[in-house]
């Protein structure tokens, strides 16, 4: 029986009601149907468009588990939860997951995303991520990606960096350059006007730059994070007011004196690296670090250790990684760079599987000291390093640090609550009311346990329901693309290739389902510049085209067709589709430098 409450000033008896009406009867009607309406208003059950019902919903800020509470969504959003038992109404999807347990949607904090998530979305869905932090952008891709999302797909939300900025000679070729303050404030200036939420830096940063990059992303409003470069040490990354640091990289040199520093440093220099990483595990003094540790400010900075990574890399010779059934999932093309002799070198200047075993515990206890420091922490895979698996690798790092020392409570946090902090997203992060309704269901309590991440029941992305049937689809679709023969397979097996390229334009549909496409740019690019070598200009220029036509959006297709113009001496094609490309992303200053010395 349905007992309204209604406000005490709603019944109380004007003091002119006291006095006869002119229509007594008809008042009395009135007041019965007001009444009645009083009554149905309060009986009725509030309209919803889906309610998760007998759930045990974690609270990640405080530990507390609210049992047997109803969830209610409309759109992507958390709008009530309720401790009573709600009657649906019609249309409303309603989902009874007695004795399961709610948490936030976790978020892979390092990820590397971009050119591979059509191959890595639903193993990152089907693992409970539901976002993730882009630390390599490409605004082109993240563009496309928030229309797919618009158009319903279950496209994860993206925080994303603008391109890596890198010091001179550049790791990475496709990376910037910045050699002075004056192109480190540009290129900031540019990405932030290019819609980059932080700026990404990298190891061969000179420290002007740096901290050139510090001040002007802070004077814009933007965070700037990445690595920790060789010319800057934690400490002044820190004071600089570097928001994230990744890998623990500057974390070994708070446990040497400055002569051992200074000794380690020298070796590297010279390129003796395995004997100063011999000389760096037996210098390190783990106290001197956590003593140095508590003397620092780290109420401001967020350390992503991506342990997985680590670990990963340090395991390219143990058979117990090699052997991870998890790699079915992905495509040969992500994984052929974690073969040791691709990643490494030859095998000759490869550490033994003894060092790097003895790295990543020095690692382990470099991330034991943060957790004992109260050092702030978000967690990120780094994937697709060696042995970092989409989606998966996010139950392994948070496993990893709980066995360093947090509590499973604080593991979440890592993966919830903090990277709302870091990102200063309001909407996410907890189980709460005004919240975007991206969550996950689990079959167990993993504040018993850690690993109960692991059995998920359901996922909840943006307001749909994927149970666990849809996230079982998921993985095996994933399974069945990777496994299908990649192009370059393809490529062996043809005569005439300039002639196959052409046909395939009006032929994907079929080969998409024969052959793994992912590369098909870079293919088209290849066959088209060893036909430049081969002086055959028609079949090349016909090639290149091609490439633009099935690749729309790629700023390197449209830098490739200027090239080939500019090969055959046609300055004035060549400026006009260098501009093209320069238009996609005004940030590539190498285009741009290209075009400054072409126009007159």
């Amino acid at each position: 029986m349905c007992s309204p409450r209604f406000p005490l000033r709603s019944l109380r008896i004007p003091l002119g009601s006291l006095r006869e009406p002119q229509n007594q009867k008809h008042m009395k009607k009135l007041s019965l149907f007001t009444l009645l309406g009083w009554i149905i208003f309060a009986c009725s059950s509030p309209s919803h468009d889906l309610l998760i019902t007998n759930v045990n919903v974690i609270d990640i800020v405080t530990g507390e588990v609210l049992l047997n509470r109803t969830v209610a969504i409309d759109g992507d959003e958390i709008t009530a939860i309720y401790t009573k038992t709600i009657k649906p109404q019609a249309g409303t999807e309603v989902v009874d997951v007695t004795g399961k347990y709610l948490i936030p949607g976790l978020w892979d904090m390092h990820v590397h995303n971009n050119w591979n998530y059509e191959d890595t979305n639903d193993l990152l869905v089907a693992n409970g991520i539901v976002g993730a932090r882009e630390m390599w952008g490409d605004m082109k891709i993240r563009r496309k990606m928030d229309e797919e999302r618009a158009s319903g797909k279950p496209i994860i939300d993206i925080y994303s960096a603008g391109v890596l900025t890198d010091g001179a000679p550049k790791i990475w070729p496709s990376s910037a350059e910045v050699t002075t303050p004056e192109e480190a404030e540009a290129l900031v200036r540019c990405q932030v006007a290019q819609g980059a939420d932080f700026i990404k830096v990298y190891s061969r940063l000179d420290s002007a730059c740096f901290f050139t990059i510090g001040k002007t992303a802070i004077e814009l409003g933007v965070p700037f994070s990445g690595h920790v470069p060789d010319s800057v040490s934690i400490i002044d990354a820190l004071a600089a007011g570097m928001l994230t640091s990744e890998h623990l990289y500057g974390l070994q040199e708070l446990g040497y004196s400055e002569l051992e520093l200074k000794e380690v440093d020298s070796l590297f220099e010279v390129g003796n690296r395995i004997e100063a990483l011999q000389k760096g595990l037996k210098f390190f003094d783990s106290s001197a670090m956590k003593e140095k540790l508590q003397k620092l400010d780290l109420s401001k900075h967020w350390f992503s250790p991506t342990m997985v990574t680590l670990r990963g890399v340090r395991s390219m010779q143990d058979s117990v990684f090699t052997s991870d059934p998890r790699i079915s999932y992905l495509p040969n093309y992500m994984t052929e760079d974690w073969k040791p002799r691709r990643t490494m070198g030859s095998q000759r200047m490869m550490p033994s599987l003894e060092l790097m075993q003895q790295l990543y515990q020095n690692d382990f206890q470099i991330l034991t000291n943060l957790i004992e420091s109260k050092a702030q922490i978000i967690a990120g895979t780094d994937y697709p390093n060696p042995w970092a698996f989409p989606g998966f690798s996010m139950h392994d790092e948070l496993e990893i640090y709980v066995q360093a020392g947090m509590t499973p409570l604080q593991a979440l946090q890592t993966a919830t609550l903090n990277p709302a902090k870091v990102m200063k997203n309001d909407r996410i992060g907890s189980v709460e009311k005004g919240k975007l309704a991206s969550l996950v269901l689990l079959n167990s309590n993993p504040l018993d346990d850690i690993n109960a991440i692991r059995e998920i029941e359901s996922v909840v992305l943006r307001g749909k329901v994927f149970d666990r049937i849809a996230l079982d689809e998921m993985l095996q679709e994933a399974k069945n693309k990777a496994a299908l023969p990649s192009l370059m397979e393809w490529f062996q097996t043809v005569q005439d290739m300039p002639k196959e390229l052409m046909a395939l334009e009006n032929k994907l549909d079929s080969m998409s389902t024969k052959y793994h496409l992912s590369g098909l740019e870079f293919l088209i690019n290849y066959v088209g510049y060893n036909l430049l070598g081969e002086n055959a200009l028609d079949q090349a220029m016909e090639i290149f085209a091609l490439n633009t036509r099935m690749h729309p959006h790629s700023q390197n297709v449209w830098d490739s067709y200027a090239e080939s113009f500019l090969m055959q001496g046609d300055t004035v094609n060549a400026i006009q589709y260098y501009q093209k490309a320069l238009d996609m992303y005004p940030c590539n200053h190498v285009i741009e430098k290209r075009l400054l010395a072409l126009k007159p």
